[in-house]
């Protein structure tokens, strides 16, 4: 199927007709906001997969720690994820950094 320039005038048409001349430019902020937004979020996700472990510090090995840690008075703080070895909230089924379950 061919696309030209009358297709986009036909959809301007329709679209103004539904939503009416004052609508149409918040609806066209609304729109750009939520692909700004969406295109933040790729670019978060795709840096953090392609980020390489960088510093002077060795890599953690998350298997040697205790999957949680107990604090003095007996109430668990936090766990380590097994992958990344990044710490989470005691009660966090996924790690908020690799998206892996936590055990």
């Amino acid at each position: 199927m061919n696309f030209n320039p009358w297709h986009l005038v036909i959809i301007a048409i329709v679209a103004l007709l539904i939503f009416g001349p004052k609508r149409l430019p918040e609806f066209g902020r609304y729109v750009a906001r939520m692909l700004r937004e969406f295109k933040s979020g790729m670019n978060d996700a795709v840096d953090g997969q392609r980020q390489p472990q960088t510093g002077d510090s060795p890599p953690i090995d998350a298997s040697a720690a205790p999957p949680m840690s107990t604090q003095q008075d007996g109430t668990k703080s936090q766990q380590l994820c097994q992958q990344c070895g990044s710490v989470n909230e005691y009660d966090s089924t996924f790690c908020r950094k690799c998206g892996a379950k936590l055990s």
